[in-house]
């Protein structure tokens, strides 16, 4: 209490660990999933008991003459006062008093007809405790809640001859309750909406027992607080007509005590079952107000401070509530807890607010309810960006020492802050996530100002509004690459002489870097950590480059993104690099093509650990890397099929084929997938005999 170990609480021992000082700490055991340690008093075990209840005490005066004085009750909690507790008609010659006692407590006490002990009522022997004066008092014992004791009759037991006990009941459950509290009002106190409050007997149920006049019929109506314009509308179906265009509840009391079922304020029936709903909002395209997030609706008195969301995953925040089945109610998420932060609801998903704009709206159903999460201010969930790949050939153009930029609206127009990277002949490129359906403007800078922006001609740009024109398209639903052009230009560059160039690396024996494997070269200015390569299982790294037909090129595969990590190229397949070592060289082909799979730091591939290829006396497995296909060659005892079965270095299957045998010697010839890597062959005989065999397939 308070940040200073003085203000620390004193954990009882029944529910506390030693703390090695003498006193001991609360301790919990944490499981798997969420949790919530239930309430508890400070320096107690459990909760705070509550410290006062309200205590209404009723007495029936019809068989007596009251005093000018009025009734009055004097008991051990007004230390047996005959004047300080002043008791209130409240219809039927019922005086009522209600008095804030502790909770938990036996008290004692009498009815006083006046102010004076001449008046005291003489309680009977049967229904009182001795008195220690030869007579007795009446008791009761209190709980932790408030109670109303039900009409006795002034020195009697029970009721007064001709009456009856009378309790009312109503469920507020659907209701805000008034700081008042809650009434009743009808004939049996001259319809008055004060003299008759009901007590919270627990959960959401108010109660209050009256005394009546047996064989009698009475109307009445419960209020949400004090007033008239507060009381509720009771349906025809349970009504009767009050005279003034609306209905009065009715009951017809016989000579016996008699408790009327509960009903819901305002309804004809008990309030309908509570469901769990949970609200869940996406506040991805948002910045979150420091006040959080709240749920505002017609279920809490569209107070927008008063029901924080908390926050889930992925920005998704959430908040459950206790809701009536079968109930419609309407709703809005607030950014902060203020209505300058509250949404703006589509029409499409919401219903009119009666202001101009729209709230949502459940329907509450039987079953526990988890909403979908939806976009803060949109019909559906928040729109997930996808990546597009900008591509420019900037061969035709002295390229300027500052780089080549792109500026466009998804960046703020901005012509120094997006430097694209050179992957090959001239091309450079540059990816990011852009939304779906957003339309995007830009251009290439060969530098990084507006002076080294390139002039886009008019048939392939959208006016800039300066007189000029930009790139444009419209981002789809799936990540893109975008064509290459030409700086300046609609189209590729004259000459496309560009062609698909595929290098592999086998890093098996290799410890490799957490910053993964790159790719340097001659090609893209050899930075070691520009150009990484793609993992494609079994320590298989590949990567696709688009480089000029004939161009002579020199690289090295990097174990990393530093030079630290660079292979150690053999002479054999090598050429000098000028600094006592070697690099890989290549003449681009006139084609597309798929370099060998090289083992790092070596000229060959890698060992598989078996022949390239497996000899069987039976069967006959054999790899021909020319036709890339695989002969086979199975002797088969009769009529019979075989399965044979490829897989990936992840052991995927990536094709499959049955094979029917004749009896004898059965030879097959099998095209191989278009796969590039380790390729598991698998053989499965009619006895389930299993053969294998590896391949590296170019």
């Amino acid at each position: 209490n308070g940040d200073t170990w003085a203000g620390e609480e004193t954990v009882p021992e029944a529910c506390g660990v030693p703390n090695g000082m003498g006193g001991y700490n609360r301790e919990v055991i944490v499981g798997t999933s969420n949790m919530t340690v239930p309430v508890v008093c400070f320096s107690q075990c459990g909760p705070c008991q509550t410290t006062t209840v309200e205590l209404t005490l009723q007495v029936d005066m019809s068989q007596q003459t009251v005093s000018p004085q009025g009734v009055h009750v004097a008991g051990s909690f007004n230390n047996w006062s005959t004047t300080a507790t002043p008791m209130t008609l409240i219809g039927n010659n019922v005086y009522s008093a209600t008095l804030t006692v502790n909770a938990s407590t036996t008290y004692q006490y009498k009815f006083i007809n006046g102010d004076t002990w001449a008046g005291e009522e003489t309680v009977p022997e049967a229904c009182g405790v001795p008195n220690g004066m030869g007579g007795y008092n009446r008791e009761v014992v209190v709980g932790t809640s408030n109670m109303t004791v039900p009409v006795v009759c002034f020195s009697q037991c029970g009721p007064c001859p001709g009456m009856i006990n009378l309790t009312l009941q109503v469920d507020m459950g659907m209701q805000n309750v008034s700081a008042d509290g809650v009434h009743v009002a009808g004939s049996f106190n001259n319809w008055s909406t004060t003299a008759t409050p009901l007590n919270n007997s627990g959960g959401t149920v108010y109660t209050v027992t009256i005394a009546v006049v047996e064989d009698s019929v009475y109307d009445y109506v419960f209020i949400n607080g004090d007033e008239w314009s507060e009381k509720e509308e009771v349906p025809e179906q349970c009504g009767v007509p009050n005279g003034t265009g609306g209905f009065n509840r009715q009951v017809i009391v016989s000579n016996t005590n008699l408790t009327v079922p509960v009903v819901c304020f305002g309804w004809c029936e008990a309030c309908p079952p509570l469901v769990n709903v949970t609200f869940r909002v996406d506040m991805s395209l948002e910045t979150v107000s420091p006040d959080g997030v709240h749920l505002v609706g017609d279920f809490q008195g569209w107070n927008p401070g008063a029901t924080p969301m908390m926050l889930s995953i992925n920005n998704i925040w959430e908040v459950s509530l206790l809701l009536y089945q079968g109930e419609a109610y309407q709703y809005k998420f607030i950014n902060g807890n203020t209505w300058e932060g509250e949404e703006i609801v589509p029409e499409a998903c919401g219903v009119p607010n009666g202001m101009g704009g729209f709230n949502r709206q459940v329907i509450v159903g039987s079953n526990p309810m988890i909403l979908d999460a939806v976009c803060f201010s949109q019909c559906g969930p928040c729109p997930v960006s996808h990546n597009v790949v900008f591509r420019v050939d900037m061969s035709e153009q002295t390229v300027s020492p500052l780089g080549v930029h792109i500026a466009g609206n998804f960046q703020e127009w901005d012509p120094a802050s997006t430097q694209m990277i050179l992957v090959g002949s001239g091309v450079y490129e540059y990816q990011t996530s852009i939304m779906p359906g957003e339309l995007v403007e830009y251009l290439f800078v060969n530098g990084n100002t507006w002076d080294d922006a390139e002039v886009v001609p008019e048939t392939c740009g959208t006016p800039n509004g300066m007189g000029g024109f930009n790139r444009y398209f419209t981002m789809p639903l799936s990540d893109t690459i975008l064509n290459r052009v030409c700086f300046s230009s609609c189209d590729p560059c004259q000459e496309d002489t560009l062609r698909e160039v595929i290098f592999y690396v086998d890093m098996r024996f290799q410890n490799v870097s957490p910053n993964g494997v790159h790719l340097a070269g001659s090609f893209q200015g050899w930075d070691p950590s520009s150009t990484p390569m793609e993992y494609e299982g079994g320590g298989l790294y590949s990567k696709s480059i688009l480089l000029n037909a004939n161009e002579y090129i020199e690289y090295k595969f990097i174990n990393g993104d530093t030079w630290d990590g660079e292979e150690t190229v053999p002479e054999t397949c090598g050429v000098s690099n000028g600094m006592g070592g070697f690099n890989r060289y290549l003449t681009v082909p006139a084609s597309d093509t798929a370099l060998p799979y090289y083992c790092f730091s070596s000229c060959l591939p890698c060992p598989i650990g078996i022949e390239e290829t497996l000899s069987f006396k039976n069967p006959e497995i054999i790899y021909h890397p020319s036709l890339h296909q695989i002969f086979i060659d199975y002797t088969s005892p009769n009529y019979t099929d075989i399965q044979l079965q490829m897989f990936n270095s992840s052991g995927q299957l990536i094709s499959a084929h049955s094979l029917t045998c004749q009896k004898g010697i059965n030879h097959f010839q099998i095209d191989l997938p278009l796969y590039h890597g380790l390729c598991i062959v698998m053989l499965v005989t009619e006895k389930g005999e299993i053969y294998s065999s590896k391949f590296i397939l170019p």
